[in-house]
């Protein structure tokens, strides 16, 4: 138990009330993640590209498709092999410069 003011409690105020922890911690909250938004964009540009013109019946109606699509295929399991063991893959994103990371391989989405 630390009391306030004994030196455990100055050195975890300061090691928990660093600048660039608080931050990180802010980035990490689920409030702050855009990953869901930007692919409901992504799958906005899928069903309505910029490059075509569409009436506004035919953009209303495209943007409640990207809507309905996304909304039945946010939550597909990982897909599985014949024999019932999960499917993962290994990924190299840019940022983690030659780090790899393991990603689950969803199942197919439905277009129904």
């Amino acid at each position: 138990m630390f009391y306030s003011g004994s030196p455990a409690a100055t050195k975890l105020e300061s090691v928990a009330a660093r600048k660039a922890l608080v931050k990180d911690i802010r980035q990490l909250s689920p409030q702050h993640q855009t990953f869901s938004l930007e692919a409901y964009h992504s799958l906005i540009l899928h069903f309505a590209p910029k490059h075509t013109g569409f009436s506004f019946l035919g953009m209303y109606s495209r943007l409640l498709l990207a809507a309905l699509h996304f909304n039945s295929n946010g939550n597909r399991d990982v897909a599985r092999t014949s024999e019932g063991e999960a499917r993962y893959a290994v990924r190299y994103p840019r940022f983690r410069k030659g780090g790899w990371v393991v990603h689950p391989i969803k199942e197919k989405p439905s277009y129904g």
